[in-house]
């Protein structure tokens, strides 16, 4: 095979950034609208007043505030569900085939197929059975946000 997968190692697909600089950029912008978001709701410093710009706010208009901000908080989570998911997929795509290119290259070199090693079952592999520390990153890129996310829209609705 002559394909990206068969040239990467399977360990250097588990540690490499799963993320496009889109679903980055997605995620960052969630996690900080979020985290203002959660700051203002739990301290409760919500502006009354903005001074250079002449505009104050009644209780009213702080609670349409609070929609907004959930507005935004909710399309920031949309926004980073799709790109992310898309790259969480290609991301397992070439690692699955990486894995399929390293099994096929054991097994065409194995006498015996018992002769392959565990670590090059696909099953093992795909599961993260050796790699505890790739599916803990799979935790903190993908699955943090749309917990902080969901987080900041749930105090704000």
């Amino acid at each position: 095979m002559t394909d990206m997968a068969s040239r990467v190692s399977v360990s250097d697909i588990l540690l490499r950034d799963p993320l496009s600089d889109v679903s980055r950029r997605e995620r960052r912008s969630l996690l900080g609208v979020s985290a203002i978001a959660v700051a203002i709701v739990k301290t409760g410093l919500v502006p009354t007043k903005i001074a250079a710009l002449g505009i104050e706010f009644s209780s009213a208009d702080r609670a349409s505030l609070f929609k907004v901000l959930a507005a935004v908080v909710l399309y920031f989570l949309v926004a980073f569900i799709l790109y992310g998911a898309s790259d969480f997929l290609a991301w397992r795509l070439t690692f699955h085939k990486a894995v399929e290119a390293a099994w096929a290259e054991k097994k065409a070199k194995a006498i015996d197929p018992s002769d392959v090693p565990p670590e090059f079952r696909p099953r093992r592999l795909f599961l993260f059975a050796r790699s505890p520390l790739s599916f803990v990153r799979a935790l903190f890129e993908f699955g943090l946000p749309i917990v902080v996310g969901l987080y900041a829209a749930w105090c704000l609705i």
